[in-house]
């Protein structure tokens, strides 16, 4: 007996062990780290700022379980008279909720910001749970269930703080009273319907006995996930036809097919519809932070948002509170909340949204900045003078974390020294942003990559004195997030006085028309002209351009391309210009770029220097860009590697059309 015991306990470890690695390759298409505050979040690197190497995470980005399943296959049409269920049976008491989901990255989408909202609908006690692991299918989840498998980042929020620790999906259910618990497919696989059966059943064999002993009024819920953005680059959207309606619809009616075939279902979370009207919108499907992830802010509420008004019933329309360090107007609330609103209605189509206007920019008025834009050689009529919303008494410290420190939490001695904006995230300051100064102060620009994230003493921003500063690709860098604090040059302490003139001192202008709306549709020729430039006092250069070809400056000077006999798999993304020098590129010289394209500046003080990877030029998407002494910096040599946005693989046509979506002017001498 006690040799058959062995043998069984051995088996499982093996069963378990393999399920653990299917996790954790799979974790590698969809993963973000766990939250340490609401709105804490770690982004994955996008794939818009991919490297042109093979080895970096965003370029190597595969389904680890593959599929053989052709898209016809995927739009089955479910049965007609089945509808989605959204209502609640009766509404759920305000003293207590508690969910538990287990998923993957998704459900951390869904669930990170619902606290909030629940706190803010009137929820007293709230319980938060998500058994994750990234890009855990069905099929694993049933495994690590059956074998009691502790490899999950148990997450849990009970006071609006996420925390987690390892622990089985067992250890999970048997710990709450848990109102509702909820399950979803990975999401390459949630339109593909082969792939629930038989593990769905299998995992309702196994939690039906598991909420006997803590929670046997649970109800189980199937959070409908979302379609990848129209040009993601996630492997598995092939399975799609990489068509985000196909994949839309493939799983709405594999929800209907599949998921209630299953009476143990109560409710459907229709994330995915909600997701889909909000792309009706004037926000469009810019929904994701990397082409299938819900952007850290809208993208994430969203979700949240139809959690919250489909498993209680409650009225979301007096809902205000957002998160904080993201950019959520009450005009754009008014856009989820229809989403959502429809979605819920409607879970099982896509309904257009009532917002299909951009909401016009708040400003405010000061003759002072106006006089220091037009100083700077700006029309003011192209600009909108943005509010900073300062907080007094208060300042970040990126090498901390991204908690502001004031009054409020603090009694830091050094607190009378500054003044703080509030976070923005990159798309509310777009390149051309004019940042301006007055003399006899600075500000401190802090950066966050994410921000569950902490920079070094090293990496902190400096402290800036310049009047000017205009936001571009490099200003960026890697930061997803800026922050600035507000101080007399020297950092005196301020009087009240000094304090609240501190608001008048430090503006932001934001360009009223994107170079996206500016020059959409336009050649390069075209965009040119529209910046306002005399083709006849430049010359065109030859760019002598290589296809399926690219520079990376941290392997040094020598091109990887197809001519010379390299494999890299991702040739097919990238062509590059040959290198100019700084006569080649003199001062006053005008890069022009196609809306729709990027290009990585590459840059090398020598033709044997290589570059460590933190000194690589960033990627660029600014349409028009002026050379000048700081453009060059400390680099003597430069080529460009040109890309669509977010490095697809190209056709042959796609990768000649290149030659027509980048130029050089150089100013006549």
């Amino acid at each position: 007996m006690k040799k058959v015991i062995t043998l069984l306990i051995a088996a499982a470890m093996i069963v378990s062990v393999l399920a653990l690695a299917a996790c954790g390759e799979a974790k590698n298409e969809e993963t973000s780290t766990t939250k340490g505050t609401e709105t804490d979040a770690t982004t994955p690197k996008s794939s818009e700022t991919a490297t042109e190497t093979t080895t970096t995470a965003t370029e190597t980005t595969t389904a680890t379980e593959t599929e053989t399943t052709s898209a016809t296959e995927t739009t089955t049409v479910a049965r007609p008279d089945v509808e989605i269920p959204t209502a609640v049976d009766e509404t759920l008491s305000k003293d207590s909720i508690k969910i538990l989901a287990i998923g993957n990255s998704f459900s951390e989408d869904s669930m990170n910001h619902l606290y909030g909202i629940l706190h803010d609908m009137g929820a007293k006690e709230i319980v938060l749970g998500n058994m994750y692991i990234g890009g855990c299918s069905l099929e694993t989840h049933s495994m690590n269930i059956e074998f009691n498998v502790a490899t999950y980042d148990y997450q849990l929020n009970t006071s609006g703080t996420w925390t987690k620790r390892k622990a089985s999906v067992k250890t999970a259910v048997e710990e709450y009273d848990w109102d509702y618990i909820s399950l979803q497919q990975v999401s390459g696989k949630s339109g593909l319907p082969e792939t629930y059966e038989p593990h769905l059943t299998d995992i309702f064999t196994e939690l039906k006995e598991m909420i006997k002993k803590k929670c046997p009024d649970a109800k189980f819920v199937w959070n409908m996930t979302w379609a990848y953005e129209g040009d993601s680059t996630h492997t598995d959207f092939a399975k799609y036809n990489k068509d985000q309606m196909t994949m839309y619809q493939a799983i709405v009616n594999t929800v209907k097919d599949k998921v209630l075939a299953h009476d143990e279902f109560s409710l459907v979370i229709p994330v995915g519809t909600a997701i889909q009207n909000l792309r009706t919108s004037y926000i469009g499907d810019k929904v994701t932070r990397d082409g299938y992830h819900l952007n850290l802010g809208f993208g994430r509420y969203t979700a949240a948002l139809t959690w919250a008004k489909t498993l209680t019933g409650w009225d979301i329309d007096e809902v205000t509170w957002v998160p904080n360090g993201f950019s959520i107007s009450a005009d754009m609330l008014k856009a989820l909340k229809d989403a959502v609103n429809k979605a819920v209605k409607t879970p099982d189509k896509v309904t257009e949204s009532s917002y299909k206007e951009k909401p016009a920019v708040p400003t405010i008025e000061n003759a002072d900045a106006v006089a220091m834009l037009k100083a700077a050689g700006k029309n003011p009529d192209d600009y909108y003078l943005i509010d900073p919303s300062l907080t007094y008494y208060a300042y970040y410290n990126s090498g901390a974390n991204s908690t502001l420190q004031s009054k409020a939490n603090s009694t830091a001695s050094n607190l009378n020294q500054f003044a703080a904006t509030r976070i923005f995230p990159k798309e509310d300051l777009p390149n051309g942003t004019m940042i301006l100064l007055k003399k006899g102060y600075q500000y401190r620009p802090e950066g966050w990559i994410a921000l569950s994230s902490k920079n070094s003493s090293s990496e902190r921003p400096a402290n800036v004195t310049a009047e000017v500063v205009e936001v571009d690709a490099k200003w960026w860098g890697s930061w997803g997030y800026r922050a600035f604090n507000i101080a007399k040059a020297g950092n005196p302490a301020l009087s009240d006085a000094d304090m609240t003139a501190l608001k008048d001192v430090f503006f932001i202008f934001v360009p009223k028309h994107t170079d996206e709306e500016k020059y959409a549709n336009q050649t390069v020729d075209e965009i040119f002209a529209t910046a306002g430039y005399d083709a006849s006092k430049y010359t065109k250069l030859d760019l002598d351009i290589t296809y399926y070809a690219y520079y990376n400056s941290t392997a040094g000077g020598t091109v990887t391309s197809k001519a010379t006999g390299s494999t890299a798999s991702n040739l097919n993304q990238f062509a590059t210009t040959k290198k100019f020098t700084k006569a080649d590129l003199p001062e006053g010289s005008v890069i022009v770029l196609q809306v729709g394209y990027q290009y990585r500046p590459e840059g090398w003080t020598s033709e044997s220097s290589k570059n460590a990877s933190s000194a690589r030029p960033a990627n660029v998407t600014s349409s028009v860009v002026e050379i000048d002494a700081k453009w060059w910096g400390g680099w003597n040599i430069r080529a460009f590697n040109i890309a669509k946005l977010k490095n697809p693989a190209l056709s042959d046509a796609e990768m000649n059309a290149l030659k027509d979506v980048f130029a050089i002017y150089v100013p006549v001498k």
